[in-house]
């Protein structure tokens, strides 16, 4: 009579962000700051756009930082960055196993805060009346309170 013991690993690698959160800033310079706490030896996979960006890297081969507790931080590049405004990215934390758990959010581009001029164009055409009308059959316009009527930069 033989006897075994072994023991089946069913639980995915702990992942709470800090960053990024649902609304945060992604930088100007198009990098994207992932942190929180996570186990140790997780591997990350992020995703933007429903893109790849990376697959199973651990935070040392994403030159990131891990502390005793669990506190890491990363800074990676997000594909085409600059071609709009916001990016839907998804992180996921997994072991060597296959166990993973994912967090996702929606991020803006850190360079929305330095808009300083906005011109709003509808079919073509310039609104610089204060107003925008929402359909040409529809007599409802929305006032811009926040437009100076001209340029401040």
């Amino acid at each position: 009579r033989y006897v075994y013991s072994f023991v089946v690993d069913t639980k995915a690698p702990r992942l709470l962000l800090s960053s990024p959160t649902n609304g945060s800033f992604f930088n100007e310079n198009g990098t994207l700051t992932i942190a929180g706490v996570t186990d140790a030896d997780a591997l990350f996979t992020l995703y933007c756009d429903g893109e790849a960006v990376f697959s199973n890297k651990s935070i040392a081969q994403l030159n990131g930082t891990i502390d005793n507790e669990g506190l890491f931080f990363f800074t990676v590049p997000l594909p085409n960055a600059h071609s709009a405004s916001t990016h839907r990215v998804v992180i996921t934390a997994s072991d060597i196993v296959g166990n993973a758990t994912s967090e996702e959010a929606q991020v803006v581009h850190g360079g929305l805060s330095n808009i300083q001029y906005l011109e709003i164009y509808a079919d073509g055409v310039k609104w610089d009346n204060h107003n925008v009308v929402s359909h040409p059959l529809n007599t409802k316009t929305y006032k811009l309170p926040w437009w100076q009527g001209q340029r401040t930069a």
